[in-house]
């Protein structure tokens, strides 16, 4: 056989082949995302081939989305001429259009900003009514926006603004009335261990956890200073918000120990030994006797086995006898 017989013989053959094989079937794309303002058949299918570009549809609204399940494309690949058959009846296509997009959390965010500024001297927790609120432009237009002057109810813990949207090529914009909650929030002190009655409680005790004031309550623990020389008045278990109730000095000078009366003068201190006749937190004042003279005098707690008393209350002592 000579060599042209031979060429057209493998020619003809690949030339079966490749009729006998089938054309690459188009299939869905599924999800879809979209930049521009229209729908083509390439965004459809794949292996759409030259007829990709056209257009078959208008795109969603910035931000939103459409779904076309299998009747919807069958009368696309029809009225496109493309040939497209679907392997079932639960083919579907979801085309998104991109955006430039502000959502909730963002509007949370800047409200919670703009509220800060014109009320600098609180602690405010921000909180939208529309939870789902989302303001969307076109990928290619700018998202320019402000706000109006944000109103705030500090008595019923409620805020409003409008929200400044502006429009493209025009000079309206779109105005969107943002209302929410702002609650005012306070650092409280919460037990980092289980305490009992009696037990000395301090800085070192607690954590400080940020709160709504509504469910701080009124004497919650807010100032690290509350904390000095105080004790348990119950048994807390740790985790619990401490509150003023649940406190009391603490007894630094206890009934019957000897302790230190400091009288003070402007030009002088003196001191003497004395026996507490009642146990006694800073601040308190108790019934001391002085143990070398014997005699009962009112003295005031400054500090761990340490009383205070003024010259008046002595001479006041003396005179009475």
């Amino acid at each position: 056989m000579t060599s042209a017989k031979k060429l057209l013989l493998l020619l003809a053959a690949s030339w079966a082949v490749s009729m006998a094989a089938p054309c690459q079937a188009a299939t869905t794309r599924g999800e879809v995302l979209l930049a521009g303002s229209h729908v083509t058949l390439g965004d459809l299918f794949l292996n759409a081939g030259d007829k990709a570009g056209m257009i078959v549809a208008e795109a969603p609204a910035p931000g939103m989305k459409t779904a076309y399940d299998v009747t919807a494309l069958n009368q696309i690949a029809r009225s496109s001429k493309f040939e497209w058959k679907a392997e079932d009846n639960y083919v579907r296509v979801v085309v998104t259009r991109d955006s430039n997009a502000l959502n909730s959390a963002k509007i949370n965010e800047l409200v919670a900003a703009e509220i800060a500024k014109a009320v600098p001297s609180k602690d405010l927790d921000i909180a939208l009514d529309n939870q789902s609120l989302e303001i969307h432009r076109a990928k290619s237009e700018p998202l320019s926006y402000r706000f109006s002057e944000i109103k705030y109810d500090p008595i019923k813990s409620r805020f409003e603004t409008n929200l400044i949207v502006d429009r493209a090529g025009s000079s309206d914009a779109e105005v969107v009335k943002v209302t929410g909650r702002a609650m005012l929030m306070v650092q409280v002190a919460i037990l980092n261990r289980s305490v009992t009655s009696g037990d000395v409680v301090g800085e070192h005790d607690v954590e400080w956890s940020r709160v709504a004031v509504d469910k701080a309550g009124a004497d919650a623990v807010t100032d690290p200073s509350r904390l000095v020389n105080v004790e348990s008045r119950r048994t807390l278990t740790v985790g619990s918000v401490l509150r003023m109730r649940d406190l009391r000095g603490a007894k630094i000078v206890l009934k019957g120990t000897l302790i230190t009366i400091a009288v003070e003068t402007p030009n002088m201190t003196l001191s003497a030994q004395g026996r507490a006749m009642a146990d006694g937190a800073m601040g308190d004042t108790i019934q001391v006797i002085n143990t070398q003279s014997n005699r009962a005098i009112d003295a005031v707690v400054v500090g761990s086995g340490k009383v205070s008393v003024t010259p008046r209350e002595l001479l006041s002592k003396v005179a009475a006898k």
